[in-house]
């Protein structure tokens, strides 16, 4: 599930501010879930965000991973948006796991 920042422990941000400015994923663990961290980077205005499609498990040559489809939402050509750098981000939870988490970006 995608979460808000009121969702997910406080150590989650600062794990977020290590991939927000360049863009990136971050998978890391508590005692209970997996969180994978999404940054695009930076954006030139606001009407940007992530969005996670879908996750599932999945097999390749026998082993087992994680799949996270996601999408970076952008705003219409038409859309008033703030005129100011953003930097889009998204925290999805998981059940933990030791699975590999593999992350594919798809297009609308």
């Amino acid at each position: 599930m995608n979460l808000s920042a009121a969702d997910f422990p406080h150590w989650i941000e600062e794990k977020l501010e290590e991939i927000r400015k360049t863009g990136g994923v971050l998978t890391v663990s508590d005692d209970t879930h997996t969180y994978i961290l999404l940054a695009t980077g930076e954006r030139p205005t606001g009407g940007y965000s992530i969005k996670v499609v879908d996750a599932e498990e999945r097999e390749k040559n026998g082993k087992a991973y994680i799949l996270i489809k996601a999408k970076e939402i952008r705003p219409a050509p038409d859309d008033f948006v703030i005129q100011v750098i953003t930097y889009p981000t998204a925290v999805y939870r998981l059940p933990k796991t030791d699975l590999p988490v593999k992350v594919e970006w798809v297009r609308s």
